[in-house]
């Protein structure tokens, strides 16, 4: 099985959640290092597991784009409506 070596650290973002990330991290200002570098070998997953995590993710992301053009076409829609509404009553 593969492996995927990584230069890692401790870090604690401004909203106070701690994460583990490699170095860039220490070029923002979001993240504080709490812990000395490590080198860590982390065992790779399936590619083909990893495709389909990657797909799942795309299809939730489809459904929250898509509901949220649904939610705004409604509200134009029912704008419309309020200024046909008042058009008649003046």
């Amino acid at each position: 099985m593969d492996t995927i070596k990584e230069r890692v650290a401790v870090f604690k973002t401004s909203y106070g959640i701690t994460v583990i990330t490699g170095e860039w991290a220490e070029k923002t200002d979001n993240y504080i290092r709490m812990s000395e570098y490590i080198d860590a070998e982390f065992p790779a997953l399936p590619q083909d597991e990893v495709i389909n995590n990657q797909i799942t993710a795309l299809d939730k992301e489809i459904d929250r784009v898509q509901q949220e053009t649904i939610d705004l076409v409604n509200k134009l829609k029912q704008k419309k409506q309020e200024l046909l509404a008042l058009e008649h009553t003046a």
